[in-house]
């Protein structure tokens, strides 16, 4: 999706993470890898990294957890080349989940790569 700064990828979480965890799964791990080869190309553009829950657990855990899976995604790249002064990882916990504890919204569990895209130079 294009921004204001310029394009937000989502990650959905039953891609990346299994539920309640930060490992990522190897479809994910080769996802991000194909992402790093893009980004590479452009090393003026900053990336941040944002984690997001879903409603189950308490929202301390979910803010750590967001965190967490925010910082993994971080590595992921940062192993793939993309070079890690260029990111910044940050965890939104449950802030923008919208089922409930009982009934979670696997979609709320996710991360977002924001792309602020380094103007273009005058030639």
């Amino acid at each position: 999706k294009k921004t204001d700064d310029g394009l937000m990828v989502t990650l959905k979480s039953d891609v990346l993470f299994d539920t309640n965890k930060t490992d990522l799964q190897e479809a994910a791990k080769n996802n991000l890898n194909e992402l790093a080869a893009i980004l590479k190309k452009y090393p003026g553009d900053k990336l941040r990294i944002t984690g997001f829950t879903d409603k189950v657990g308490t929202t301390e855990h979910n803010l750590t957890l967001s965190k967490q899976r925010a910082e993994v995604v971080k590595s992921q790249l940062s192993a793939a080349g993309v070079t890690g002064e260029r990111m910044r990882a940050i965890g939104m916990g449950e802030s923008r989940a919208g089922g409930t504890e009982k009934e979670p919204r696997p979609q709320d569990r996710k991360v977002e790569i924001y792309i602020d895209v380094e103007p273009p130079k005058n030639s």
